[in-house]
């Protein structure tokens, strides 16, 4: 895999694109023993607003529900790793779309999915649009506008997406073809 500095890596990523990460601490400890990564962020980018065009922004789905950040101050304070999955096939108005549909979802408030996140390391539940869990909301803006079709699906991909399933953070890159770039800070 790839390892890229994240100021030469910056103007390639795109509005729609996930970052997954690796923390430390016991939360995400427990949620590696499942999965490759232990959260997901999606990309929301503000190219055309004055003061915001070298910006990256992420919504995530952390405890508080939906929260915007900064992908440089996550990189900064974090001190696991970072790696932007980039799927093949998204398309400019898709971005477009995932943009505006993940900053409704922030504005609407919608909470954290607790039960979903504990379901989901024991077995698959099914997405839930009321309530997020960080891979969950990623999956779900990806599905509403129409990333996870146009053959960017792997084959286990398809299939968890006709059973309605929502991926761990590790499964996004299993289940969707892409490309995944680990970021230096």
């Amino acid at each position: 895999m790839e390892q890229i500095p994240y100021l030469q890596l910056r103007e390639t990523i795109r509005n729609g694109d996930c970052i997954l990460w690796q923390g430390t601490g016991f939360v995400p400890w427990a949620i590696m023993k499942w999965t490759d990564y232990s959260h997901a962020s999606l990309v929301v980018r503000f190219q055309e607003a004055k003061g915001f065009e070298e910006r990256v922004h992420i919504v995530e789905s952390l405890s508080g529900g939906l929260k915007f950040n900064c992908l440089s101050y996550r990189l900064e304070k974090d001190k696991g790793r970072a790696f932007l999955f980039q799927p093949n096939c998204l398309w400019q108005n898709s971005q477009e779309r995932i943009r505006v549909a993940a900053i409704n979802d922030k504005v609407r408030g919608i909470k954290y999915d607790y039960k979903g996140l504990f379901t989901n390391l024991l077995g698959r539940v099914n997405n839930d649009a009321g309530r997020y869990f960080c891979s969950e909301f990623v999956w779900v803006k990806w599905g509403e506008n129409g990333v996870l079709g146009n053959g960017n699906l792997t084959e286990l991909g398809e299939k968890m997406l006709k059973k309605n399933k929502a991926p761990r953070p590790g499964d996004i890159p299993l289940w969707m073809n892409g490309k995944l770039t680990e970021i230096i800070a």
